[in-house]
């Protein structure tokens, strides 16, 4: 079993300590266990109860420190709205497939995304905003990137990309003076956030048809797959002509793991 889906599942574990809910035990079937690593388990939960219950309570104290250090203009500009939601998604919220510190922005990034209502304080749409961007920025991955596109090229949406759909202009959203006065806009704007080699976070307003394309980049799915769904002839001329810009402005595409391509490494944080 890979070590990553072994420290999934001993978080499960977790949960099921921290709950006392028996029927969240089927739902270690998941992780595919050794029979090795399922009679481990299962020695931990009988003996280690109340150990388990205090790593549980340690990890959810260290994942809001994270995330509230991980977001301070947030902090700063609206700490009331961010500190209660902070609140309640570390009291709420399991700690399952929060491996590490990019998980945990992402995770109360997508919490904070929930909350988003008519009625929800507008600091809920900058502090969501801020959170994903922490989370690109944050992402553990670190690949080679090409220079030049083909077919093999992947973008992996939610690690080191991520598409956002925005209510007000992004400049606003990455500036606490100008959202404050910001209105919505007539029509949302769809940003491309991606992640520099530096680790600093760039945001481009993408159109609609050009989101659509990215967002076919699925697990398996590569550049030449999506450049042959596209409609023949201008379009798809247009569409490679935008994704070859993207490439060259850094956004990270790159060969995925294979005997064609290099292995992408993840480096814990």
């Amino acid at each position: 079993m890979a070590e990553r889906d072994f420290q999934s599942a001993l978080l499960h574990l977790y949960r099921i300590a921290d709950r006392d809910d028996p029927s969240l035990r089927s739902e270690l079937t998941r992780f595919a266990l050794s029979g090795s690593e399922q009679a481990w388990l299962d020695e931990l939960m009988a003996s280690q109860r109340d150990r388990l219950r205090f790593v549980n309570a340690h990890l959810r104290t260290k994942r809001w420190k994270f995330v509230r250090r991980a977001l301070p203009t947030s902090l700063d500009a609206f700490p009331e709205p961010f500190e209660a939601l902070l609140r309640d998604w570390s009291r709420d919220a399991s700690l399952e497939g929060e491996i590490d510190g990019a998980d945990a922005v992402r995770a109360f990034a997508g919490y904070v995304e929930a909350q988003l209502h008519p009625a929800a304080p507008r600091a809920h749409a900058f502090i969501r905003f801020d959170a994903l961007c922490a989370a690109v920025s944050l992402c553990p991955r670190r690949r080679d990137r090409p220079e030049a596109p083909t077919p093999e090229l992947h973008l992996a949406l939610g690690e080191d990309a991520d598409l956002v759909r925005c209510e007000y202009d992004v400049a606003a959203l990455q500036v606490p003076a100008l959202f404050e006065r910001a209105e919505r806009l007539p029509m949302p704007q769809i940003v491309l956030l991606f992640r520099q080699h530096g680790g600093d976070v760039r945001t481009l307003v993408i159109s609609p048809g050009l989101a659509t394309a990215l967002q076919r980049f699925g697990e398996d799915t590569r550049l030449g797959q999506v450049l042959e769904a596209a409609e023949p002839g201008p379009t798809r001329d247009a569409l490679a002509h935008s994704l070859a810009q993207m490439l060259q402005l850094g956004v990270p595409f790159f060969v995925p793991a294979g005997p064609e391509g290099p292995v992408a490494t993840r480096v814990r944080t």
